[in-house]
């Protein structure tokens, strides 16, 4: 799926990110871009949820790799909406869920499970 909606300099981005905490200074220098090339490339980033906002105490905003499993999905299903890829991302969103559906097992169902 993250290959359908992500570019390679996004990747390349992400992979220069690391899993560090990046204010918005920060964040432009790991890009190499110019200012306004960058704040257009990482404002997509924000919207397709590739990276997670929060703020420190000032009301600032900080940056860092969003969580794949939770976070980046929901946010780029709505991202994706009415572009060429969302039939296919749609397609890949399901068959991830339908591997994890065996999985799915009651909470009363806990117990019977064999432990090794």
């Amino acid at each position: 799926m993250m290959n359908l909606v992500t570019s390679d300099e996004e990747l390349d981005y992400l992979l220069q990110m690391g899993t560090g905490l990046y204010d918005c200074r920060q964040a432009a220098m790991a890009s190499k871009m110019s200012d306004e090339q960058f704040q257009t490339f990482f404002d997509t980033m924000k919207r397709k949820g590739l990276v997670h906002i929060e703020f420190d105490k000032s009301g600032e905003e900080l940056y860092r790799l969003n969580a794949i499993a939770v976070g980046w999905y929901e946010t780029m299903m709505h991202y994706i909406v009415g572009k060429s890829d969302e039939r296919a991302f749609s397609e890949k969103w399901n068959e991830f869920f339908k591997f994890f559906q065996k999985f799915n097992v009651p909470v009363g169902e806990w117990e019977k499970i064999p432990r090794l």
